[in-house]
């Protein structure tokens, strides 16, 4: 059925309404809005999806950490403002590991609070990432006067990252409503 009126090979995208659940209360997030899919990139069965999904969030996040001092230094010039803000970053990021632990201990026990958990932080995470990469692209413009072809291609790599981390959260979130 799938296959004759879609050009994709899985399912389109469904909403909450469409899934059927069991009688208790579905505690939404803000990633329902964007729908649930059945299978992550058309292929991948969601499990194995949010296992790659935790990896990738965990390696990612530690080359965040290696270069947040760096991040937060390129923003401002002032010592005391650099230090205290590092402070912040490295704790929201470390805050991600974290979460990306409790992933994958809620995939293994297959615990809907954990995945959901990991499904809110990474929602704030990324509204976050993206809010401070705004600022730093603004600040980068008033401090040169100019934006460089370099730092364009960063501009467009991070909007491509945050989607692809928005779809990561929406495979998360599809997955968690499948043991609910």
């Amino acid at each position: 059925m799938c296959k004759k009126y879609f050009l994709c090979s899985s399912c389109p995208t469904r909403t909450t309404e469409e899934i059927k659940v069991n009688d208790r209360a579905i505690r939404r997030t803000p990633i329902d809005r964007l729908g649930f899919t059945f299978k992550c990139c058309c292929c991948i069965p969601l499990r194995l999806a949010t296992i790659l999904i935790c990896l990738n969030t965990f390696v990612w996040t530690l080359l965040e950490l290696q270069g947040a001092k760096k991040f937060i230094a390129n923003l401002f010039e002032n010592e005391t403002i650099v230090y205290y803000t590092s402070i912040v970053y490295i704790f929201l990021t470390v805050c991600l590991i974290l979460a990306s632990g409790v992933l994958m201990f809620g995939i293994i026990i297959r615990s809907y609070d954990m995945l959901n958990i990991y499904v809110w932080y990474a929602f704030i995470y990324n509204c976050v990432y993206i809010i401070v990469y705004i600022i730093s692209v603004v600040f980068y413009i008033l401090k040169t006067g100019e934006l460089s072809m370099i730092k364009s291609m960063k501009i467009i790599g991070a909007i491509l990252w945050n989607c692809l981390f928005f779809y990561y959260v929406q495979v998360v979130n599809s997955y968690k409503m499948t043991i609910w």
